[in-house]
């Protein structure tokens, strides 16, 4: 029997116990302000002024004078102010109502640090809950534990943080009952399944089947192919979606280099776990878990923005992510601050997740007729035939051939559109 069968099995009955969590309310919060649409939850001061396409209105002349009371977004086109979020204060937490009026909580400590966020549904009932602990006893306050709790107030998620010197998260370990359970049926698989061991296997099945069974794992990586940066003002950033060995995503890295004018690709290589495990972590990520690997790719922008001079210096990222790897851009995109989200310009080829500007500089996903795994998110695939402008979804390729199968960067479709967009880059950005 083969292994990866079993992982893929126990993978996707797990993931049924844990869809009870709403991922959409229960985002990742990595510092003592909570971020929602640009407000401080804690002290009611909009982080973002008035400037661009959010407005934002205040209390006045009542106990929270000065502090947000409502933001709206302007319809580029016709003007008009489309309500974003409310919020409601009180002595110990913040109320934050959203367009469906489902409402979420930030309860904080006296220091203040949010402590609590609680999430419910426009009827009043509970979506889920998490808990922070916080580490105050330094300078600055760091997050050391989070935990998520479906809305029967079971531990879904359990993660613990470990910092360096510098304040740089170096370990997140997660669990959690789900997650104990998971563990001991995966020691018992390991247990009980013999793997072959040495060249044999490789010689009959090739390289990559030891990886793809999830046999053998390769390690999280940041590195860079290229010669040079074509100028000051733009850098090159990549990662890439499942069931990539290290080596496809450097020739990857490579090609792009080659179209792009031989200009630095810096990318993070997202290692694969097997079928059954990067199955279980596309689902997870899609639903709003925040990777190691995303948490690399934040580190790997805010490292080139200081390369660029800064948010102010008019400089650029533009940004490939292929399959999943556009659902991890679009987590570690939450963890930039506003500035930093308008430098970047992504490009997503092959995504399960038609994302959304967001802030960001501009989005262009690019979407292969003939490409199955774009159809794991039907809405907005739908959304995207019908052209609706706050998704911007561009379909390339032909329909004749074999359905569903054109998804690698190497195909037809996609490697001409790499091609055209690194001829493009290189006239604007070439000297």
């Amino acid at each position: 029997m083969n292994s990866a069968v079993v992982v893929l099995f126990f993978n996707l009955f797990f993931l049924l116990a844990r869809c009870d969590v709403s991922a959409s309310a229960c985002d990742e919060i990595e510092s003592q302000e909570a971020r929602c649409a640009c407000v401080n939850v804690i002290t009611g001061e909009c982080t973002a002024g008035e400037e661009g396409s959010i407005v934002t209105d205040y209390y006045s002349g009542e106990a929270y004078s000065g502090s947000v009371k409502q933001q709206f977004i302007v319809d580029d086109e016709e003007g008009a102010l489309i309500p974003l979020n409310r919020y409601v204060y009180h002595d110990n937490f913040t109320e934050v109502f959203d367009q469906a009026d489902q409402k979420t909580i930030f309860r904080y400590s006296d220091v203040p640090l949010v402590t609590d966020i609680e999430s419910y549904d426009a009827s009043g009932d509970p979506i889920c809950f998490q808990h922070l602990d916080w580490d105050t006893t330094s300078g600055s306050p760091k997050l050391i534990s989070r935990t998520v709790l479906n809305k029967g107030q079971d531990v879904v998620l359990e993660q613990h943080f470990a910092y360096d010197k510098e304040g740089k998260i170096v370990q997140k370990n997660e669990g959690g009952e789900l997650a104990g359970l998971y563990k001991v049926l995966w020691d018992f698989i390991q247990d009980k399944f013999t793997y072959p061991e040495g060249d044999f296997i490789e010689v009959w099945f090739g390289k990559m089947y030891p990886l793809l069974a999830g046999w053998r794992q390769e390690a999280l990586e940041r590195n860079t192919q290229g010669a040079r940066e074509i100028n000051e003002k733009v850098r090159v950033t990549y990662i890439n979606g499942i069931l990539n060995s290290s080596q496809d995503c450097s020739d990857t890295a490579q090609t792009l280099s080659k179209y792009h004018g031989e200009t630095k690709i810096h990318y993070v290589y997202r290692p694969t776990k097997g079928w059954g495990g990067d199955m279980m972590s596309s689902i997870e990520v899609k639903a709003g878990l925040l990777t190691p690997q995303a948490t690399l790719l934040v580190e790997m922008w805010k490292d080139l923005i200081n390369e660029l001079g800064g948010v102010n210096s008019g400089g650029m990222i533009v940004h490939y992510a292929h399959s999943i790897g556009s659902s991890d851009t679009w987590n570690a995109k939450n963890l930039l601050s506003t500035e930093e989200r308008k430098m970047l310009r992504v490009v997503t080829l092959g995504s399960p997740v038609m994302i959304h500007k967001n802030g960001l500089h501009s989005v262009d996903n690019y979407v292969s007729v003939r490409d199955g795994v774009c159809w794991a998110d039907p809405i907005g695939y739908y959304r995207g035939r019908q052209k609706e402008k706050d998704v911007n979804v561009i379909f390339v390729g032909s329909w004749w051939g074999k359905p569903l199968t054109e998804h690698e960067l190497s195909c037809e479709a996609y490697d001409e559109v790499l091609r055209r967009l690194g001829k493009e880059f290189v006239d604007q950005y070439g000297q």
